[in-house]
């Protein structure tokens, strides 16, 4: 049986769910290189993070300070983020303060074609969850791109 302490300074309500679901998923697996895509809106950013081959934090997050809070403390415990951005004018924003924090972060062109979902339930997708399927599919093309681009250096 084992424990997991989490650091109390990853609990917030702006940052702690993005940082304490990865901290988490790394500690039990042992997975240190996180992939995250970001669907940047004016408003709300649609956010993925995949640790290895699972989706390990996915929502709408609101203040771009949380994002870029949450990749401050990301890069405390894994060894390599690499950030997709969907290519916006929003996204073009984001993607200066990423890369002025240090990290690699690449833009990905929006006009990829569109993951076919089909919305069940209740709670149907409305307007805030297509961010976060335009951010699964801009970190999907992001690691084919970026898995395509090491196997070139070969």
């Amino acid at each position: 049986e084992k424990s997991i302490v989490i650091p109390c300074k990853y609990v917030d309500h702006c940052y702690g769910p993005i940082v304490i679901s990865l901290y988490i998923y790394s500690v039990l697996s042992g997975i240190k290189e996180a992939f995250i895509g970001l669907d940047p809106g004016e408003s709300n950013t649609g956010m993925v993070c995949i640790l290895g081959q699972y989706i390990v934090y996915k929502d709408v997050v609101r203040k771009r300070s949380c994002i870029l809070k949450s990749l401050q403390f990301l890069g405390e415990f894994l060894d390599k983020i690499i950030i997709f951005i969907g290519d916006t004018p929003a996204g073009r924003r984001l993607y200066h303060e990423i890369r002025q924090l240090g990290f690699e972060a690449l833009a990905i062109p929006e006009n990829l074609p569109k993951l076919r979902v089909i919305y069940t339930g209740k709670r149907a997708a409305r307007g805030k969850k297509n961010h976060v399927y335009d951010a699964l599919r801009i970190a999907l093309y992001g690691m084919y791109m970026y898995e395509r681009k090491k196997f070139e250096k070969i």
